[in-house]
Parts: structure tokens; sequence; C-alpha cells
């Protein structure tokens, strides 16, 4: 099937079902419900199980025209922005206080935690494991020998 055309009632290239999943996923998130992804696959492209639900939602979620059609249309609803329901839960989060007005210092770490995940601030760790494997036919007297020239080579240079 042919990829469909950018125009301008469709500016992300979106299939029809791309764009009904993109409004399932929004009228969930602006009930509240949050974002389930695959559960609105399985929905709208009628998946034959779970997993096929999920494999289609990380396809269409991995391309950048699904992921823009999805901001936008989160935008568009007020949830995402300036002044949008997810900043507004945010700053509740990072204000939050217990019934006696104290701060809840743990739910306000939590609520960082996340912020910086999101952003990217949590790297992952790369760790550089590299391995060498060697055969050699080498008597010990050769060895001992090869590190007596390297140890006068350094000592007299």
């Amino acid at each position: 099937m042919a990829r469909p055309k950018k125009t301008l009632r469709n500016p992300h290239q979106l299939t029809a079902k791309q764009k009904l999943v993109i409004e399932d996923i929004v009228e969930d998130v602006s009930q509240g419900k949050g974002i389930r992804p695959s559960r609105s696959h399985a929905k709208i492209y009628n998946a034959k199980d779970q997993r096929n639900a999920e494999v289609l939602a990380s396809q269409n979620l991995s391309k950048t025209n699904f992921q823009d059609g999805l901001i936008e249309a989160l935008r568009k609803r007020n949830i995402l922005g300036v002044n949008g329901k997810l900043q507004q839960r945010l700053a509740e989060g990072l204000d939050a206080t217990d019934t006696d007005q104290n701060p809840e210092y743990r739910t306000r770490l939590s609520y960082i935690q996340e912020i910086n995940k999101i952003t990217g601030v949590y790297a992952p760790v790369k760790i550089d494991q590299r391995s060498l494997s060697l055969r050699a036919n080498v008597t010990p007297e050769q060895i001992d020998e090869k590190i007596d020239r390297l140890q006068e080579e350094l000592n007299t240079s």
C-alpha cells in the first residue's frame, strides 16, 4: 500500500488507522486513563493478540511522522504545551505538600526524577567492554626473553 501524500489535511502523512489510533490515545489521556498505545492499536487495527498490538504500537511510535501527529493532537487538546494539563500536574507534583501544608519531599523527588528521565538527563550508563582471546605456542623462556627486551627498551629511552 502506498504511503499517504502530505497535504494540508494530512501534514504528517498518516494513514487513516494511524489517525484513529492517535485520536483514541488523545481521548484516553483527556479522560485521565493515561497513554496506552498498545490498547489503542489493538482496538483500531483489530490485532489478533496483545503481542501483535504491542508490535504495531512499537512500529508506529518509532515513526517520526506518527510521533509528530500525536504531539500535535495532544497540544490541540491542551494536554501538552504552555498551561497544558501535563504542565499543571507537574507543577502540582513539584509543589506537593501533606495535609498540614508541609512539603512532601519524596513526592517532589519522584517528580524531579521522572522529569529528568524524560528529558534525558539520566543518560544510560555505557560500559565499554572488550575482550581478546589469544592462543600462542610460545615457551615460558621465549616470553621471559621478550619481557626482558621490552624492559631494556623502556630503560634506555
